[in-house]
């Protein structure tokens, strides 16, 4: 940050959520984190709201994540300083959407570029103006002169400009990032890592945390649509005979996320079975804060393989067997 110095405080804001009139979800209240931030040179104040779950964050570490977030500016305020794990957000809303759209990164780039041209025109046009004629003794221009060299540095900027803003016009407004193969396209240079998890241990999770009612009303229309089994070995036998399961995001196999033609598009993976140590690796890679991971939707279970026998630990295995043989599990029973 600055040598700006700023105060900061703290109070609990209640917010009320009023559903549409479709939904299931009553009227309900809920409690966020509301902080403020004074800023002692300029005298001014901007504040937001926080949630950190159960994540042991102190009010200065989520006010100093306000003044550093990514790329943000209001008209007090604008740092750049490490990532933090909160983000900042002004509002959103979730939806269900198979078609990931987002602007197209590379018009920026182009818009960078030709402002970058544009600017170097401008200055050219002013050397120009104050540039003397310097002519032959037939008085025709002297090619090799000041002058004569700046108009030809300007007809080449002009020219490139011309065909920079041909090639903008060509690029799609909008692009669909909803593969991470189409998002690395875009962003070559990015690292990109997933976590992935043993296809055994996450099918009877996910089977419980259906069973459950999930978190959304998308799961709870799925128990009806694939799980309308008495137990879990039924289940395995009949609900994965004719492949309908796999429509279900749950139980889409890893590697439809992850790869390509059979090779990763993903820089680097980590184990879901060792979850706390890898993303704490990633963290010291890009230099951001490291912290204890929250334990979401837990489900009170058994070790999954106290559910499995010879006949389901098969069928699961021919189920996901590109992800055993991708990610390196343990195909054994």
């Amino acid at each position: 940050m600055t040598l700006t110095s700023y105060a900061v405080f703290e109070d609990e804001k209640i917010i009320t959520y009023l559903p549409g009139q479709d939904s299931d979800i009553g009227k309900h209240c809920f409690k966020l984190r509301h902080l403020f931030i004074w800023n002692k040179s300029s005298k001014r104040r901007t504040c937001g709201v926080a949630w950190t779950s159960n994540i042991e964050i102190s009010t200065v570490e989520c006010c100093r994540a306000i003044l550093s977030r990514w790329g943000a500016s209001e008209n007090t305020f604008k740092h750049t300083l490490e990532r933090h794990p909160l983000h900042y957000h002004p509002g959103f809303k979730l939806i269900k959407s198979d078609n990931q759209e987002i602007k197209n990164p590379l018009i920026k780039e182009k818009d960078k570029l030709i402002k970058g041209y544009k600017t170097k025109v401008g200055k050219l046009y002013k050397k120009l103006a104050n540039s003397k004629d310097v002519l032959n003794k037939d008085g025709s221009p002297r090619q090799n002169s000041v002058k004569e060299r700046i108009k030809k540095e300007i007809q080449e900027h002009e020219y490139k400009l011309k065909i920079l803003k041909q090639e903008k016009n060509e690029i799609p407004e909008r692009i669909n990032v909803s593969s991470l193969e189409n998002y690395k396209s875009l962003n070559p240079d990015c690292f990109a890592f997933a976590f992935v998890r043993n296809p055994w241990d996450r099918v009877v999770s996910t089977y419980f945390y259906l069973k459950n009612g999930g978190d959304r009303e998308e799961d709870r229309e799925d128990v009806e649509r694939y799980l309308p089994y008495d137990n879990f070995r039924s289940f395995v036998l009949d609900g994965f005979k004719a492949g309908k399961i796999f429509n279900q995001l749950h139980f889409r196999p890893q590697y439809q996320w992850l790869s390509k033609d059979g090779n990763l598009v993903v820089d680097s993976i980590g184990r879901f079975e060792n979850l706390q140590n890898n993303f704490s690796r990633f963290c010291r890679l890009f230099r951001i804060p490291n912290y204890k991971l929250p334990h979401l939707n837990k489900t009170r279970r058994e070790y999954f393989r106290n559910y499995y026998d010879a006949d389901t630990w098969e069928v699961i295995y021919l189920a996901y067997r590109k992800d055993v043989e991708l990610f390196g599990d343990d195909p054994r029973y």
